[in-house]
């Protein structure tokens, strides 16, 4: 009883997730009435119903789109872009070479007349780190292999041609994508993070012997290239272990007869994702569905953190203080404005809405504007209301941190005379950071970008 409850909560789990767009061909509506939303994580599929695949044909095939807006100048420095799996495996590359120079220090350093037993010891460790370093480059240069599996599979699925799961099972055959070859990627991986392993303890072995033979410099080497390598390899495993679950996920729908109906493949709405459009083209036996115009179905996806930018002006309820000499000679404090005027490129984060209307919270570097010599920068931090999803309207407020002028606090006083001869009114200020409020009012162009 136990188990069958457990199977019924995992199927009404994948129930929730999964969304079937149907299309009614003989009537021309959709049946039942369509959610406009998807749900972020959610696999939506597009089917036609009603339709006569003896007479006709059909080609359904899925984007998903990103709508945001680009990145600030000014915040594109703030922030990083992760690194692609090409990347990741220069930098071990890079690493085996700096391996390298220091194996032959050590070695030069080992077979010097009066060489101690240590130095000897610290030359061996190097040398067993470079062997196990190349070990590792090789192994996990392997996941080139999965990527490249896993593209071959994708476009082979996407071949209409092969419009049965027996057609399709034997063009993947003759292609060497069957279980034997995922198996075989599978290993591929085992044998990667075997590696790693080996290569992370001769780290610490090669590190421990330049440390017992005095060698400064070799070991910071070490120590540098085991925590680059390190922090290389978590990003190569996890990019490793999503491309192998994506080949059993293709795989196993590539050879399910319940697959070759007229129903596009599931699209999985990604994160970043803020549209799912399913494009449609039907015709007869003889067209040519690549001249049929398309009609299209847009889906907005609603949930997950979005992360947009904008630019726009902003107001803060404070502003520098002026002072001056009255007729006496004494200093006086001048009328300030109420407002400080000021630009900001700003980002904002907030949850996913199929609605024209979200909120969340922002973050900005604002800078005031009162002569095109005088910038004064400060950060802002609050909430926002964003109005609408291609061109968007924020008004944002929250508290602003700026430098602005404030008097000299126990060198100078307001009411207290002061001789001119030597004094100037510029001296008696300095800025310091203060919070104030602040209310903005922004705009964000977005591009509609193809993700998938």
């Amino acid at each position: 009883m136990k188990t069958l409850l457990t199977l019924l909560l995992v199927c009404s789990v994948y129930e929730l997730q999964a969304q079937l767009i149907k299309f009614d061909y003989a009537t021309r509506t959709y049946a039942p009435a369509v959610d406009h939303c998807v749900g972020k994580d959610a696999s939506v599929s597009y089917q036609l119903t009603n339709f006569n695949t003896f007479a006709n044909k059909a080609s359904i095939s899925g984007k998903l789109f990103n709508v945001s807006a680009d990145i600030p100048a000014e915040l594109a420095t703030l922030f990083r872009i992760k690194a692609d799996a090409e990347n990741k495996l220069n930098n071990t590359e890079e690493q085996v070479d700096k391996m390298k120079a220091v194996e032959r220090e050590a070695s030069n350093k080992a077979t010097a007349p009066a060489a101690s037993a240590s130095l000897r010891a610290e030359a061996n460790a190097v040398r067993a780190l470079v062997d196990s370093c190349n070990d590792y480059y090789e192994k996990a240069g392997k996941i080139k292999d999965a990527l490249d599996f896993q593209k071959k599979l994708a476009e082979t699925m996407a071949d209409e041609t092969h419009y049965n799961e027996v057609l399709m099972a034997r063009v993947l055959y003759t292609k060497g994508i069957n279980a034997a070859a995922i198996g075989a990627l599978k290993t591929d991986f085992e044998n990667f993070e075997i590696a790693y392993h080996k290569v992370y303890d001769q780290y610490e072995k090669a590190s421990e012997a330049a440390r017992d033979a005095g060698d400064k410099i070799n070991e910071a080497k070490i120590e540098s290239a085991e925590e680059q390598v390190e922090k290389d390899y978590n990003v190569l495993e996890d990019q490793y272990r999503e491309t192998l679950a994506s080949i059993n996920n293709l795989f196993d729908k590539a050879i399910n007869p319940a697959n070759y109906n007229v129903t596009s493949l599931p699209i999985h709405v990604e994160d970043n994702a803020d549209e799912v459009e399913f494009q449609i083209q039907v015709g007869e036996q003889k067209d040519d569905l690549s001249k049929i115009n398309p009609f299209k179905k847009i889906l907005k996806v609603e949930g997950g953190m979005k992360i947009d930018y904008s630019v726009g002006v902003v107001l803060k309820s404070i502003s520098d203080e002026q002072y001056f000499l009255d007729n006496d000679k004494k200093l006086q404090r001048g009328n300030s404005a109420a407002l400080t005027p000021g630009l900001a490129p700003m980002i904002h984060f907030y949850r996913r809405t199929c609605n024209s209307v979200g909120w969340g919270g922002m973050f900005g570097i604002n800078a005031d504007f009162k002569e095109l010599t005088d910038v004064n920068l400060g950060f802002l931090g609050g909430l926002s209301v964003i109005v609408g999803r291609a061109q968007k309207i924020i008004f944002s407020a929250g508290i602003s941190y700026s430098k602005v002028s404030r008097l000299k606090k126990g060198e100078f006083d307001v009411d207290k005379a002061y001789d001119d001869t030597d004094f100037n009114i510029e001296n008696v200020t300095q800025r310091i950071l203060k919070p104030s409020a602040f209310f903005s009012f922004s705009y964000s162009i977005t591009n509609r970008r193809v993700m998938k």
